[in-house]
């Protein structure tokens, strides 16, 4: 597993229901720093919640508790510093195949409807999942091989058009602003300020898109386009994505990326 950000999906009887949050990961010397946030949490106050790391083996996987977390208003956010000897087997991050947020009192059947848990993706099958560390599990040669099951497939991988149409590219105003203008949106649009993808965009490039297109107004996060965040996105209520505007920002280095494919994920709010 590489240092970044991986989001969390909500698993119930061993499906994916919806993507909850994400879990942002940096490597630093024999020890990595893990912060955290899931939302729409079916839990009261206080109730804990138990962070594993796993490994996935060619024949087993292996699963090492971390922490705990304590829900807060349906929410589950955290910063944990996090030591190699704490993930299984001491392997470093680079080895390890993800992370897992369980209820401590979980029935450990993967059939089991009732139970709940996060995971970050790539994901092994669930059945595994829930094996002891240190003990065998059988699977397929080609289980790990599939991204999403398959009544979740994944997106179509070319990128959407941009905001404005092809044949009639009508006349676009954008201008960058801070997480604290969202208060200048209608009242309906303030929830947005804790919208995990917007709060994942925000955190790694430190700015918010509002474009004026054609009468319309949108509000963009900043991100690179990826057949895999494209579906995230629209889960998380931003299911277009532009690269208008861009020019007229005047990003900084930190602002932006390189990537030919960086660019804003996109709602109306007008």
């Amino acid at each position: 597993m590489k240092q970044g950000t991986s989001y969390l999906y909500e698993y119930n009887n061993g499906r994916p229901v919806r993507c909850a949050g994400f879990i942002h990961v940096t490597e630093h010397y024999h020890s990595c720093i893990l912060q955290l946030r899931a939302t729409q949490i079916p839990a009261a106050d206080d109730d804990p919640f138990d962070l594993s790391a796993f490994r996935l083996t060619e024949d087993r996987i292996a699963v090492s508790r971390i922490g705990t977390v304590t829900c807060r208003r349906s929410e589950l956010t955290a910063r944990l510093s996090v030591p190699d000897r704490m993930f299984p087997e001491g392997c470093a991050l680079a080895e390890l195949s993800g992370f897992i947020l369980r209820r401590p009192d979980d029935e450990p059947a993967a059939s089991d409807p009732s139970v709940f848990w996060l995971a970050a993706d790539p994901l092994p099958p669930a059945d595994l999942f829930l094996t002891p560390a240190g003990s065998a599990g059988s699977k397929e040669p080609d289980q790990t091989e599939q991204e999403f099951p398959e009544e979740f497939p994944p997106p179509e991988p070319d990128p959407p058009a941009d905001l404005g149409s092809a044949e009639k590219k009508s006349e676009i105003q954008a201008r960058k602003i801070k997480r604290s203008d969202l208060t200048l949106l209608p009242r309906r649009f303030w929830p947005l300020a804790n919208n995990s993808f917007l709060l994942h965009g925000y955190h790694n490039y430190g700015h918010l898109l509002l474009l004026e297109d054609d009468g319309r107004l949108w509000l963009g996060v900043p991100g690179i386009y990826d057949p895999r965040e494209a579906r995230a996105a629209d889960l998380f209520g931003f299911p277009r994505f532009t690269r208008d505007g861009i020019s007229a920002l005047d990003l900084s280095e930190n602002e932006c990326s390189t990537d030919g494919n960086f660019g804003h994920w996109c709602r109306p709010v007008r």
